[in-house]
């Protein structure tokens, strides 16, 4: 998996990059800010190599288009689309907290109404992207 380049300290369309929050199979997640409305967001930058033919473009803006049209609690906003260095990105909502994963590390198990609890959160999140 190639990795988008680390963008930290940069300037993206007017988006000032902060730290790297995490990598996953598909993109690379940066805190950023946004002058403009003087807040806190996410951009989510897909690498060059991973989106290199016309239609697989077409593909990520079609599908973010898609995500910014559902309007759901669990689900991250979507504000924006673009391209830096021939990779392409979105600008989402950044959600302050951790990931589950460090969730999982920090606190090893678990309770079980917890786990259903956000099992709960992602099910209605999907059933509301899934239905629209």
């Amino acid at each position: 998996m190639t990795h988008a380049p680390d963008y930290s300290g940069c300037t993206i369309d007017g988006y000032g990059i902060g730290p790297l929050l995490g990598r996953g199979g598909m993109a690379s997640v940066f805190k950023a800010f946004d002058p403009s409305l003087q807040r806190e967001v996410a951009i989510k930058i897909f690498p060059e190599a991973d989106l290199d033919m016309k239609e697989r473009l077409q593909r990520f803006e079609r599908e973010t288009r898609l995500i910014a049209q559902v309007n759901h609690l669990n689900i991250a906003h979507v504000f924006n689309i673009g391209q830096v260095d021939d990779c392409p990105y979105y600008v989402m909502e950044y959600i302050k907290g951790c990931s589950l994963g460090d969730l999982l590390i920090e606190r090893n198990r678990l309770p079980p109404s917890q786990v259903v609890d956000i099992m709960l959160q992602v099910s209605k999140g999907l059933r509301a992207a899934a239905e629209h």
